[in-house]
């Protein structure tokens, strides 16, 4: 046998069991239209790029299957689908239509269902693994990123022109809530246990945090400088939001900034993932064609390594879903003695070597590819106990210290020195729970007439009365009573009879058909139409529509009633018949182009990057755009020194230096 303590070894804490290879970190580059696949656990060094995969057109945001181990989903936003990858030999495999310009992506912890967001005609596109098809989509007003939690039951997108979440039950792909969030949302992430959502807020230089039992907004968080990308490491205490130029780290138990990474550096980043061991975070960096790997102990950075062209999406291999770390005491359900509802009762199990046995044999049955021959001895190893399975040349070793249990498997490196993987298993006490070692109930105490059993005690106590209906009991005297009749609303009590009363309505109005009462609904000749908040008539505005600022309508919701409206022309300095050189006439600067929109009056401005894309959707329909130029947006990039561009040729988004010269058209909201 090798020794149990190596000469060079490496501990990765995983929340996690065995994984079978070595982890491998995906990023999308979105310039290059491949996917650079990096060994993160490279022996020999510093982790290393060992493929790239050629996928489709404008490649945005790339996910693993956690189940399907050799399967990633990539966006490719120019080319309306996405691209299926069989990572076991860095191959693409087929594609997916889905809706216009793809970029956000998720898949559920099952590995069946991968949701994909379409920001361009605002939907989301279900996809069925099995077969690799879209098999439902769901309507989501302005859709950017999307994320799913742990019991695959919830879908929440981020809706950038909205400032909202939208909520998405999987059971019915229907959108059943909204929360408002910061301005411009872009990323979006779940803590491991789903019980808090993480939002990142670009125009805000916020992080929303909601709580998902009550769908409520229960905090803020102050961040850097237009804030993106966001990942919570596998314990939930930490999450690192990526900004234009730093990385912040939140403590999730106070909801503070603890720290701030890579400030000062001049780097854009993007996408985010952190390792399984939460010791390393792999940020997208945009405008170096790098991924800038920060080292979490100290929050400082640690090397970059060269990808393909604009990164931008991330991912890390993922760990076995069904792996969670539990707390606290098992719980376990008994019926009592009359065979009442059952109720719950504490029980610890101290760490015997019989339960250290049983779950050792546990894994020795679930795992035998990696711990065999089975049934071997326990080893004490200073307080440590362990196993060794030479067949497998692999480890479980219990550390009572923490009550951690720890998987360990050989490997050669620099070409000599013999050592362990340690990887992280979860504690004793779950794993007992999960195989059902070492719990014992105690016996139930018998109890003499008129006492019964309190399951949730394991004591005698005197039964309380039974009161017929309509009559209850008086906890205070154990007698029965006939309580006051409880009113539904609008029905009110009449304390002389006991009974429930439908009281008139005030004066000027009427019930309804839910007998509620109320104004009556106003009556609105066509073509207009009421509004059921306001409970008057409006004219809805349709596209092609002269706006409410003497613009024209080109973008509507909410029944025609809110939408975005242009100017009917581009923004001219120059009076008709000027002669000026044809490669500046009407363009500007970007602060230029800031001020030249701004200059028509209340409300309008440059358009943000999404309403000017809608606003190249129905170029046809607003008319009077040069299709040879490109048009400048309000929404900056990454550098202080760069905003995004659009061309009206082919719709295509890009980043260029605020000193570039493009075309102005003004916008407003109404």
């Amino acid at each position: 046998m090798r020794p149990l303590i190596p000469a060079f070894f490496i501990v990765s804490l995983l929340f996690s069991a065995l994984a079978s290879a070595a982890p491998f970190a995906y990023v999308t580059n979105f310039a290059g239209n491949d996917v650079s696949v990096i060994d993160i656990t490279n022996k020999s060094g510093g982790d290393i790029v060992v493929a790239k995969v050629n996928v489709g057109r404008g490649p945005h945001s790339i996910v693993l299957n956690p189940r399907f181990t050799t399967r990633a989903y990539v966006t490719n936003s120019y080319d309306n689908d996405i691209s299926v990858i069989n990572t076991a030999n860095n191959s693409e495999i087929t594609t997916v239509p889905v809706g216009k310009e793809p970029r956000g992506i998720a898949v559920n912890s099952q590995g069946t269902r991968v949701y994909v967001v379409n920001s361009a005609n605002d939907t989301v596109s279900v996809i069925d693994t099995a077969k690799n098809t879209v098999i439902d989509t769901v309507e989501v007003p302005s859709p950017y990123a999307i994320a799913v939690n742990h019991a695959g039951t919830k879908v929440y997108v981020t809706n950038s022109f909205f400032n909202t979440v939208s909520i998405i039950d999987t059971a019915t792909n229907a959108v059943t809530d909204t929360i408002n969030v910061g301005k411009n949302p872009q990323g979006i992430a779940l803590n491991p246990t789903g019980t808090k959502v993480y939002v990142t807020n670009n125009d805000s230089n916020t992080v929303s945090v909601i709580e998902t039992a009550t769908i409520l907004l229960t905090d803020t968080v102050n961040v850097g400088t237009a804030p993106f990308g966001i990942a919570i490491n596998l314990e939930g205490t930490k999450a690192y939001v990526t900004n234009r130029d730093s990385v912040s780290v939140i403590d999730t138990s106070s909801n503070k900034v603890v720290a701030t990474a890579l400030a000062g550096k001049q780097l854009q980043f993007q996408g985010i993932a952190i390792n399984s061991a939460g010791t390393q975070a792999y940020v997208a960096t945009n405008n170096k064609n790098q991924i800038t790997v920060i080292d979490l102990v100290t929050n400082s950075y640690k090397t970059a390594i060269d990808v393909g062209m604009s990164p931008l999406g991330m991912a890390i291999t993922p760990i076995n879903p069904d792996v969670v770390v539990k707390s606290g005491s098992r719980k376990l359900s008994r019926k009592s003695d009359t065979g009442s509802a059952s109720n719950t009762q504490a029980l610890v199990v101290a760490a015997t070597s019989e339960s250290i046995s049983c779950v050792f044999n546990y894994f020795e049955s679930n795992y035998p590819q990696y711990y065999a021959p089975a049934n071997k001895t326990l080893i004490p190893y200073g307080n440590s106990t362990y196993r060794y399975y030479g067949t497998t040349d692999s480890l479980l070793v219990y550390n009572p210290t923490n009550d951690s249990l720890y998987g360990g498997y050989g490997y050669y490196g620099y070409g000599y020195y013999y050592g362990y993987y340690y990887l992280y298993a979860g504690s004793l006490t779950y794993w007992k729970d999960v195989a059902g070692c070492g719990v014992t109930i105690p016996p139930l105490p018998t109890c003499t007439a008129p006492q019964v059993l309190n399951a949730s005690t394991n004591t005698c106590v005197t039964p309380m009365v039974t009161c017929n209906a309509p009559q209850v009991r008086d906890t205070a005297t154990n007698t029965c009573y006939t309580p006051a009749v409880v009113c539904t609303a609008p029905q009110v009590r009449d304390a002389s009879t006991n009974t429930c009363v439908t009281p008139a309505c005030p004066t000027g109005q009427v019930r309804d058909a839910s007998n509620n009462c109320g104004i009556p609904a106003v009556v609105c000749s066509a073509p207009r139409v009421r509004n059921a908040a306001t409970n008057t008539c409006y004219t809805p505005y349709t596209i092609g529509d002269g706006g409410p600022a003497g613009g024209i309508v080109y973008y509507v919701y909410n029944g025609g009633m809110n939408g975005l409206e242009a100017q009917w022309n581009d923004f001219s300095s120059f009076p008709k018949g000027a002669v000026v050189s044809a490669a500046l006439k009407d363009t500007y600067s970007w602060s230029d182009a800031v001020t030249k929109a701004s200059s028509y009056g209340p409300g309008w401005h440059l358009p943000t990057k999404d309403e000017l894309n809608k606003l190249y959707l129905q170029q046809i329909d607003v008319g009077e755009f040069y299709y040879d130029v490109n048009y400048w947006s309000s929404t900056e990039t990454g550098g202080v020194s760069d905003a995004w561009n659009q061309s009206f040729v082919n719709g295509h988004q890009f980043n260029s230096s605020k000193k570039y010269y493009s075309r102005v058209r003004a916008v407003r909201a109404f």
